[in-house]
C-alpha cells in the first residue's frame, strides 16, 4: 500500500506504523520517508524517536536531510533522544554539512546532550556563520551544571545578538558558583531586559550570601518587571522556598 499512487491511502496506511516494533518496521519507515507526500514522510519521521534501534540511526540521518522543515525537526528531535555513541559520531558529521538546513536540525538536537564531545560541538555552534544556528546552540547550554558550560556560556554572553546573550543567560539559572555569580553579575548591566530578567531567575534559584545582596539592592532597580523579579526572589529566599515554586504560586 505504501507503494500505491493513491496518495490518501498512503497518508492512511502510514499511520500504522505509530507504534509498531514489528519485524519489517525498518524497511516500511525507511520506504515512508522516500514517499513523495510530505504528509506521509511527517508521520514516518515521527515515528524515529520510538525506536532507538542502532539501524534506525541511518533513518534519522537521511530525514535530516529532508526539504520539508516538519520531517528535520521531527528527525532532530529523535536525535535528541538518543544518547549514545553512535548518535554523538553522527551529529559531528553532520555538523561538517554545508547545509544550513541541516546544520540548523542537528544544532537543535544538541539541546538535551550531557556528553563531552557536545561541548565542543556547541563551542564550534557558537562560531557559526548561521543565525540560527548560533541561537541553537546557546540554547543547548541550559539545564547542565558542569563546569565546562562556563566558558560558553560566558561566550555567548559576549555575543553581538541579543538573542543568543539572552538564550545563554537562561543557562546561568541553576548554577551555585562563584564564576557563574560574575555572569550573572554582567548580565544583570545588559541592555536587554530579558537577559535581565534571567539574572534575576538566576539570583533567585542560588543559597550564598552574595546573590541575597544582589537581590536586595535590585529591589529599588529603575525597571518596574526588575523590582518585581527580585521581590520574588527575596521573598523564596527568605522563606527557604525555590524562586520556581514562588513563581508558579503567583499564577496559581
Amino acid at each position: 500500500y505504501l507503494s500505491g499512487h493513491d496518495v490518501k491511502l498512503r497518508r492512511l496506511v502510514v499511520k500504522a506504523l505509530i507504534g509498531f516494533h514489528g519485524e519489517g518496521s525498518l524497511s516500511l519507515v525507511e520506504k515512508a520517508l522516500g514517499d513523495s507526500d510530505d504528509e506521509v514522510r511527517r508521520v514516518a519521521a515521527s515515528v524515529l524517536e520510538e525506536h532507538g534501534e542502532a539501524d534506525f540511526l541511518k533513518l534519522i540521518v537521511y530525514a535530516l536531510g529532508d526539504k520539508d522543515k516538519q520531517v528535520r525537526y521531527l528527525a532532530a528531535r529523535a536525535l535528541r533522544s538518543r544518547k549514545d555513541e553512535d548518535a554523538s559520531e553522527a551529529i559531528k558529521k553532520l555538523l561538517e554539512s554545508r547545509s544550513v538546513e541541516t546544520r540548523r536540525s542537528v544544532a537543535e538536537a544538541l539541546e538535551g546532550r550531557e556528553d563531552a564531545r557536545s561541548l565542543v560541538l556547541i563551542d564550534g555552534l557558537l562560531d557559526d556563520l548561521d543565525r540560527e544556528v548560533r541561537l541553537f546552540a546557546a540554547q543547548a547550554l541550559s539545564g547542565r551544571r558542569d563546569k565546562g558550560m562556563l566558558p560558553l556560556i560566558k561566550k555567548a554572553m559576549d555575543s553581538q545578538d541579543v538573542g543568543v546573550r539572552h538564550r545563554a543567560s537562561v543557562a546561568l539559572i541553576g548554577h551555585q558558583d562563584a564564576a557563574s555569580l560574575a555572569l550573572i553579575v554582567k548580565a544583570l548591566d545588559e541592555g536587554d531586559l530579558g537577559v535581565r530578567l534571567n539574572a534575576v531567575s538566576a539570583l533567585g534559584d542560588r543559597r550564598d550570601a552574595a546573590s541575597l545582596v544582589l537581590i536586595k539592592k535590585l529591589l529599588s532597580d529603575g525597571d518596574k518587571d526588575v523590582r518585581y523579579g527580585a521581590e520574588i526572589a527575596f521573598r523564596s529566599r527568605s522563606k527557604g522556598r525555590g524562586f520556581i515554586e514562588k513563581i508558579l504560586d503567583h499564577f496559581r
